[in-house]
């Protein structure tokens, strides 16, 4: 039965793969949430369209950021929940006030 649910697993994760797209570094971003400063790797992540539907249908892409400094772990996705003519949604780690938007970091000449 275990067997089972792990070949199940392993095909989701290869369907995920092949149909996630591409992703790409978006950099150190800063943002506010619940009245704090947090810092962020931003991950842009592109749909895989087939080009006949992109004729048709525009899906955004998906941001995500994860923490920073080490070790990574969720700290903001935004994108549409369901269908792409969903509003685009942000889910943040931190609830509370209003969160802003993530702003890109500016690297000092140390770093």
């Amino acid at each position: 039965m275990v067997g089972k649910h792990r070949r199940r697993a392993g095909a989701n994760l290869r369907w995920f793969r092949l149909h996630a797209g591409a992703s790409e570094y978006g950099g150190l971003d800063q943002m506010r949430m619940s009245g704090r400063s947090l810092k962020g790797e931003h991950f842009v992540i592109h749909p895989e369209i087939p080009p006949i539907a992109k004729l048709f249908i525009h899906v955004p892409d998906t941001q995500i950021w994860l923490t920073n400094p080490s070790p990574a772990g969720f700290l903001r996705w935004e994108g549409p929940i369901v269908v792409p003519s969903d509003p685009l949604i942000r889910v943040d780690l931190l609830s509370g006030a209003k969160s802003g938007p993530a702003q890109p970091v500016a690297m000092s000449s140390r770093e």
